[in-house]
């Protein structure tokens, strides 16, 4: 009787000692996911400033003057978007150093301005928008994978 109950608290034991190492190989599974999930959003850097405000703080007049400036790091090139003078979308592919371009635009338009930056190497993106006097945008981003983007009505 002995030899009976010896075999069968063993036979629990080892239900026990299979099942416990089941548990922690599947925890082990989600860690190993999880830490390889982690590795892969932190080797994908994507920095992103979006504003989409309204220019209320610009003073009331029949057109502006809006000035959109970016300062591209040396040898990097940028996908530009931005509205002209006509209200229209323009877009200019691989600009690279300084940019800047001026649109006299009318009250209640559109203004658009957007740049993307893929680059080798972590760097530095300078980009800002101006209406008249007031700058409703200035925005210094570093990083590999950079979007500026800024959106709003004239009043």
């Amino acid at each position: 009787m002995t030899t009976k109950r010896l075999q069968y608290d063993l036979l629990l034991i080892r239900s026990t000692v299979t099942i416990g190492l089941i548990n922690y190989l599947s925890n082990m599974r989600k860690i190993i996911y999880l830490l390889l999930l982690m590795a892969l959003m932190t080797s994908c850097s994507y920095q992103m400033y979006y504003v989409k405000q309204d220019a209320s703080g610009v003073p009331k007049k029949e057109s502006y003057q809006v000035k959109y400036k970016t300062d591209i790091s040396v040898g990097e090139h940028a996908k530009i978007a931005y509205t002209d003078s006509n209200g229209k979308k323009q877009v200019l592919k691989n600009v690279s150093g300084s940019w800047a371009q001026s649109a006299n635009l009318k009250t209640g338009s559109d203004v658009m301005f957007k740049v993307h930056v893929k680059q080798k190497m972590q760097k530095t993106l300078v980009s800002s928008i101006t209406v008249g006097d007031s700058v409703l945008a200035d925005q210094t981003q570093t990083g590999k994978n950079i979007l500026f983007r800024s959106a709003f009505k004239l009043p």
